[in-house]
């Protein structure tokens, strides 16, 4: 057990170690040193992708604002939906709508108009 501790521990310094002055090595540092090498000599070539994916990512963008755009607002008269007022038609808990009141000031039948009028008759 102890031995494979210490192979362990050996393995992990391999890959990642700092000494008690501060001094980082192993695999990790070599090759994060690696990478930022590829990073300054390729320094102009990743600004031209850069700078290239900006305008795509830009283009992308206004081609996408454009379609949205260009699509019609969802709307229930849009859809075609039934819109109720919550006053003259409601909806039940089990989501139905029903005529809630119903005022009768003018009744219209085909072309013919009933007037209904109490004048000031009290019940």
């Amino acid at each position: 057990m102890k031995s494979d501790i210490s192979e362990n521990a050996a393995g992990i310094a391999a890959i990642y170690s700092v000494a008690e002055d501060g001094t980082k090595s192993g695999v990790l540092v070599s090759e994060i040193a690696r990478v930022e090498g590829l990073v300054s000599t390729n320094s102009s070539l990743i600004a031209a992708i850069n700078d290239e994916n900006t305008g795509i990512l830009a283009t992308a963008k206004k081609y996408t604002d454009d379609a949205i755009a260009g699509l019609p607002a969802a709307t229930a008269e849009a859809l075609g939906l039934v819109k109720y007022d919550d006053v003259t038609v409601k909806m039940n808990e089990n989501k139905q709508l029903y005529v809630a009141k119903v005022s009768t000031d003018i009744l219209e039948q085909g072309e013919n108009t009933l007037v209904l009028n109490g004048g000031s008759a009290v019940l």
